[in-house]
């Protein structure tokens, strides 16, 4: 399976948690959050890796012209549509565009991380480079501590969300990075 897919997958199961989706949507109506962008920065610290400005700036460039070209207009047409009845035919249809324009840019996403050198050792475990990943108690030698996932993810997110306007205060961050932890420890669980 590529990035891409482990990434896409991993945030759509992020989005069944009505709790996150409404904190994400909020985040994104009153700050300009480009949620994709911050989900992706989010599972780049659950895959134990830490984002540096550059990076950040990088992700956002990467984003920035797709979401305002063709995901914010496809979003705005579907809110138009949502209480007339002469459109709900084929608002379904925009939404299905929507998603693929949101799955678009998770595989943009990937592919600037992939430039910024972000994904090597998942890569790696997905070319099937690091074969002999288990010890001997059954334990995952590659895999990152939970609290070196937990440091990384709190760093990304609050990168990402350094960058919005109105900016938003630390404890939010930390309140939205334990709250995205958490349902990701759940999925984890369930999958």
């Amino acid at each position: 399976m590529s990035s891409e897919n482990i990434f896409w997958r991993w945030a759509v199961a992020l989005w069944s948690s009505s709790e996150l989706e409404s904190q994400l949507l909020e985040l994104q109506e009153g700050h300009g959050l480009v949620v994709l962008e911050l989900l992706f920065a989010a599972w780049l610290g659950d895959q134990g890796v830490k984002i540096a400005e550059p990076d950040r700036l990088a992700l956002q460039t990467a984003c920035d012209g797709w979401v305002k070209g063709v995901v914010i207009p496809l979003r705005e047409q579907r809110k138009q549509w949502a209480d007339d009845p002469e459109t709900q035919w084929c608002r379904g249809a925009i939404k299905a565009l929507e998603l693929q324009a949101e799955k678009k840019l998770s595989e943009r996403l990937v592919a600037v991380a992939q430039e910024q050198g972000l994904l090597r050792e998942l890569q790696a475990d997905l070319d099937g480079i690091n074969e002999n990943r288990v010890n001997e108690d059954g334990v995952d030698k590659n895999r990152v501590d939970k609290n070196s996932v937990d440091e990384a993810t709190l760093h990304n997110i609050t990168c990402i969300l350094d960058a919005v306007s109105p900016p938003i205060n630390e404890s939010a961050a930390i309140t939205l990075a334990q709250l995205v932890a958490s349902v990701a420890h759940t999925n984890e669980k369930i999958n």
